[in-house]
C-alpha cells in the first residue's frame, strides 16, 4: 500500500525520487503553504476563557486563538461542501504509541490527500490493527477531518503540483468533542493531524481529568492519602535545637522553604 501511494505521487509529479539515497523523496510545495498559520489555528469552546487566557482590549494574543462553536459551523459550511469532489478519500486509523498499549491514543483521519496518507504511515502506526484494538477496547478515538480544498477539475493550475487553498486555510480543534478539522493546507503540522493537533493540543485536554490538584497549606488530603508533607520521601527534618537569643523559653520555629507549601516545624527549647 505504501509503495502504491509513493508511485501514485510520483506519477502525479508531486514527489521526486532522490537516487543517491534509498527510499528518499523530494516534494516541492506551494510557497504559500510552507508553515503553520497561527492566525488561522483556533481552539473551539463554549467559553473563550476555556481556550485562551484573557487579554487586554486591543492586545495581540500570544497563546492561541478562540472560535465559538457557531462560528466554526459557519466556517465548515463555507469550506467543506464539495471540497473533495473528484479526489480519492483516504480513511486512516492511526495510533499514537504502540497499538494496544494502555498509554496509546487512537484516531481516525479522513483526508483527500495521498501525500498525507503516505506520510501518516511514517509518523504514526496505521492500519487494521488499530481498528481491532478499538473494537477490543473502549472504542474511544479522536476524529480528524482534512481536505486540501482543491476539488477536481481545477479552476486554476497548481504550483509545483501541490494542492492547497491558502486563502481559506483553517485548523480547528474541538476538545470537548475530541475533533480536529483542517482545511486548505498540506503542510505537515496542518495536515498530519496526529502531530501537533492531536499530540499537543487535544492531548492536553485528554490529560486534564487525570491531573491531580497540588496540595496547599491548610487543605485537606484526599481520602486514603497522607498530606504531601508527610508522604514518604518528602519528610523534612527538624532543625537542631538552639537556645533563643532572647534567653526566653519560646520554641524555635523553622519556616518552610519558599515555593513549597509546608507547615512550620516547631522545635521545643531544651530544658
Amino acid at each position: 500500500e505504501g509503495a502504491a501511494l509513493l508511485a501514485q505521487l510520483q506519477d502525479d509529479g508531486l514527489l521526486h525520487p532522490l537516487p543517491k539515497y534509498e527510499n528518499c523523496w523530494l516534494a516541492r510545495t506551494d510557497p504559500r503553504d510552507v508553515a503553520r498559520v497561527e492566525s488561522r489555528t483556533v481552539l473551539v469552546t463554549e467559553r473563550e476563557r476555556d481556550a485562551v487566557p484573557p487579554t487586554a482590549p486591543g492586545a495581540t494574543r500570544q497563546l492561541g486563538n478562540w472560535m465559538s462553536p457557531a462560528a466554526l459551523e459557519q466556517a465548515v459550511q463555507e469550506r467543506f461542501p464539495g471540497c473533495m469532489r473528484g479526489r480519492t478519500l483516504y480513511v486512516i486509523p492511526f495510533s499514537m504509541g504502540p497499538v494496544g498499549s494502555p498509554l496509546a491514543k487512537a484516531g481516525v483521519q479522513l483526508t483527500d490527500s495521498a501525500y498525507v496518507a503516505a506520510s501518516m504511515r511514517i509518523m504514526t502506526r496505521v492500519g487494521a490493527p488499530v481498528l481491532r484494538a478499538l473494537a477490543q477496547g473502549d472504542g474511544d478515538f479522536v476524529r480528524c477531518l482534512h481536505s486540501v480544498g482543491r476539488p477536481l477539475p481545477l479552476d486554476e493550475p497548481l504550483v509545483s503540483q501541490w494542492p492547497c487553498n491558502p486563502e481559506k486555510t483553517l485548523v480547528a480543534h474541538v476538545p470537548d468533542r475530541r475533533e480536529i478539522i483542517s482545511f486548505g493546507s498540506g503542510y505537515g503540522g496542518n495536515s498530519l493531524l496526529g502531530k501537533k493537533c492531536f499530540a499537543l493540543r487535544i492531548a492536553s485536554r485528554l490529560a486534564t481529568p487525570s491531573r491531580a490538584p497540588t496540595p496547599t497549606r491548610g487543605s485537606a488530603p484526599r481520602p486514603g492519602s497522607a498530606p504531601s508533607w508527610t508522604r514518604p520521601g518528602r519528610t523534612r527534618r527538624a532543625s537542631p535545637s538552639t537556645p533563643s537569643s532572647s534567653g526566653g523559653g519560646a520554641p524555635r520555629v523553622s519556616p518552610a522553604p519558599r515555593g513549597r507549601p509546608r507547615p512550620p516545624v516547631v522545635t521545643p527549647r531544651p530544658r
